[in-house]
């Protein structure tokens, strides 16, 4: 479950729209990279995310709420796409 922090980075990320990433195709390794460059308060990385502990996955909450603001800003806008491929994106 995400705490505040977690939301808030949602929130930014979402009313960004993640502007801040280079343009083109990305591997989400590097977006979580550039994101957590851009907004490292929101990014703890000893919070784990529930979905992946239940499986003896460590993975934190933070990169999951990056894969929901990117799933929701490619629902919302033209800017942020899937690019076929798992775990790539594409930004223009």
């Amino acid at each position: 479950m995400a705490r505040p922090i977690e939301s808030q980075l949602y929130r930014e990320l979402v009313d960004s729209c993640f502007n801040f990433i280079e343009r083109g195709t990305r591997e989400i390794n590097e977006i979580y990279d550039s994101v957590q460059h851009r907004f490292p308060t929101l990014c703890d990385n000893e919070y784990p995310c529930l979905h992946y502990i239940n499986r003896g996955i460590h993975q934190a909450e933070w990169k999951h709420r990056v894969r929901n603001a990117l799933q929701r800003c490619k629902r919302i806008g033209d800017n942020v796409n899937f690019s076929g491929r798992r775990g790539y994106w594409t930004f223009s």
